[in-house]
């Protein structure tokens, strides 16, 4: 992602209670890397408790995770002008995420794995590509159903990114029938 995208992404993440708690950072970067890590750090034990041997979170833990996960998604989505994402699933794993329109022309698919550019770069330090956001819908996908990891059932989850408030609304729709929703709570 460019410098100006991170700088609004990191502007809009300060300004956020979810991530007031953010050190203050000289690079926009460091401040969108840290808000990403600490959203993954909180969404492990929704969706690896039971590989972790742990029992499951407790819904407010739970809650919280999934809240993060959707402020740093709405904040993504805001900056680069996509309406919605969807996520497909089957065999225990996402198939294909697409958000739309895509940010840069990307998208992921399992059988065809589409890498930018910026893959090839190496870098020093910390860094937040794209593919960190397409994968960070599938790990909210998981929290809000309550997926463990490598155990999706066959579903297809679309999230709609919007000024209207809330600024995100999931609805995961499982092909046996069952509905799980959320909504980014302002």
């Amino acid at each position: 992602m460019d410098d100006l995208l991170i700088a609004r992404m990191a502007e809009q993440l300060l300004a956020n209670r979810r991530f007031s708690d953010l050190p203050a950072m000289t690079r926009p970067m460091n401040t969108v890397w840290t808000a990403l890590n600490n959203t993954l750090l909180v969404l492990r034990l929704p969706i690896y408790h039971l590989y972790l041997g742990k029992p499951a979170p407790k819904r407010a833990v739970r809650e919280a995770a999934i809240q993060s996960a959707l402020a740093m998604l709405a904040t993504f989505a805001d900056c680069v002008g996509t309406k919605q994402a969807i996520i497909t699933s089957h065999g225990g794993h996402a198939h294909a995420i697409s958000f739309q329109p895509r940010p840069f022309g990307i998208n992921w698919t399992a059988r065809h794995a589409i890498a930018s550019a910026d893959d090839a770069q190496l870098s020093h330090g910390p860094k937040v590509g794209i593919d960190d956001m397409l994968f960070l819908a599938v790990k909210v996908t998981c929290a809000i159903a309550g997926y463990q990891a490598g155990h999706m059932a066959p579903s297809t989850t679309t999230f709609l990114f919007g000024a209207a408030h809330p600024a995100v609304v999931v609805i995961v729709r499982e092909m046996c029938g069952h509905h799980h929703r959320a909504r980014l709570e302002e």
